[in-house]
């Protein structure tokens, strides 16, 4: 019953719900005081629905797992047009704060490409844990704040470093771990720390 909407919950709202996300963030730096803004857009994470230059993507599959990682054209497509659209994000936050700001762009995932077929996700190869691991994670620090990234920094550390720095807190660090699960056991973790590491 629900699939005749789901272009429309999946597909067109979810479009547009990108495009209004980023023009959002466009805006804020406009609102006075401080501000901790945080924004989940779940892009360029299938379904894909742009090509490299914004247009839509005809006939997409609506679907978020599965073999439609396979789909590495419209995964890099889909990526261009979102690296692109977040560059200029990032300039015009920049060219609008009064205060620079603190930014953080942070993926909760790498892409999927080479854990296609139940078997892939089962028994996950090296290579297919590096992709699904090694996520973006990118910062604009001001004022001295590149100092606190490292090259094995997790997100587990990102924000309890930055409130250290620039609020003066005194939060520990913890261990920089990465685990692994699949989506038939969601809570069934391997640590994976030492494969997900860059050489």
């Amino acid at each position: 019953m629900l699939k005749i909407f789901e272009k429309y919950l999946v597909g067109i709202g979810r479009k547009e719900h990108i495009l209004n996300t980023f023009a959002k963030l466009g805006e804020i730096p406009e609102t006075r005081g401080p501000k901790f803004v945080f924004a989940h857009m779940i892009t360029p994470h299938p379904p894909y629905l742009f090509d490299e230059s914004g247009k839509s993507v005809p006939e997409t599959e609506l679907k978020m797992s599965g073999d439609v990682w396979t789909k590495r054209e419209l995964y890099i497509d889909q990526l261009i047009f979102i690296n692109k659209k977040v560059k200029l994000l990032v300039d015009e936050i920049l060219s609008k704060s009064e205060i620079p700001p603190i930014i953080v762009l942070q993926a909760d995932h790498g892409s999927a490409s080479i854990l296609d077929g139940k078997s892939g996700w089962e028994n996950p190869s090296s290579d297919g844990i590096k992709e699904r691991m090694r996520i973006l994670n990118a910062y604009y620090l001001p004022e001295g704040g590149d100092r606190l990234v490292y090259d094995s920094i997790t997100p587990v550390n990102t924000f309890r470093a930055i409130l250290n720095h620039y609020f003066k807190t005194n939060y520990e660090l913890l261990g920089d771990k990465s685990y692994f699960s699949t989506y038939e056991r969601p809570y069934d973790f391997s640590n994976v720390t030492k494969q997900a590491l860059f050489n």
